[in-house]
């Protein structure tokens, strides 16, 4: 997300030296911009809904422990972005409704969460924003698509709930084992991502265009290929 909305908008970075959680012992060259502090501001946002979910919903002392850490952060990111704040909160009710529900159409138990990425992709309101919005829009519906298949056998097989055991279609015919048919899924990946490289391809975009690229054509398929080893 930094890489593609650096290219869009050619924010003024700063650049330094500095020691990390992850390396302590050596300094690392980072690049910093606004978007950075954006998406930092969206990942601690949702990490937070996230935490806060997984106490409510299961009362994992982890989840009220990291929330609890998160809060305070958190509060300060949704007084800043009141409207992504906004549409997060609402879209995970609406997701939440849905998955009580046992829905069973993909098209529609996918919207929410797709929605909260096509929100999250405005950074700023200006003559992107239409396609910006369409982009995160495919773009979230095919990750939360790609999640529910991931999670599927374990998900079957614990009782949590998933679209893919509500909606048959995409069982193969006659089996009573509710093994997926893994070709109508990528069929339906493969669909819903094009949809987003549409969009994205109508940006004018230079830098790090063959990286982006890269990742939206091939990177994203990684985890399914996995999956099916």
């Amino acid at each position: 997300f930094v890489i593609f909305m650096t290219s869009l908008y050619e924010p003024k970075k700063e650049e330094f030296d500095k020691r990390c959680l992850i390396h302590p012992g050596k300094k690392q060259h980072k690049l910093v911009n606004e978007i950075t502090y954006y998406a930092a501001d969206m990942n601690i946002l949702l990490a937070y809904k996230n935490f806060q979910d997984d106490w409510e919903d299961e009362k994992k002392i982890v989840g009220l422990a990291a929330m609890t850490f998160l809060e305070k952060k958190a509060k300060m990111v949704e007084k800043k972005y009141e409207r992504q704040a906004i549409v997060i909160e609402d879209s995970l009710k609406k997701l939440d409704k849905l998955e009580k529900e046992k829905c069973g159409q993909i098209d529609e138990i996918s919207k929410p969460f797709a929605d909260i990425i096509s929100e999250i992709a405005i950074w700023k309101k200006d003559p992107f924003e239409s396609i910006l919005r369409k982009f995160g829009f495919y773009l979230g519906k095919y990750v939360y698509i790609l999640d529910a298949f991931l999670d599927y056998e374990k998900d079957k097989k614990n009782g949590s709930y998933n679209p893919f055991l509500y909606e048959k279609k995409f069982i193969k015919g006659n089996d009573n084992q509710g093994n997926l048919d893994i070709e109508k899924i990528k069929n339906l990946l493969d669909n819903t991502i094009k949809l987003a490289i549409v969009e994205f391809e109508k940006l004018p975009l230079e830098q790090d265009l063959a990286i982006l690229r890269n990742i939206l054509y091939e990177g994203i398929w990684i985890d399914f290929s996995k999956s099916l080893k």
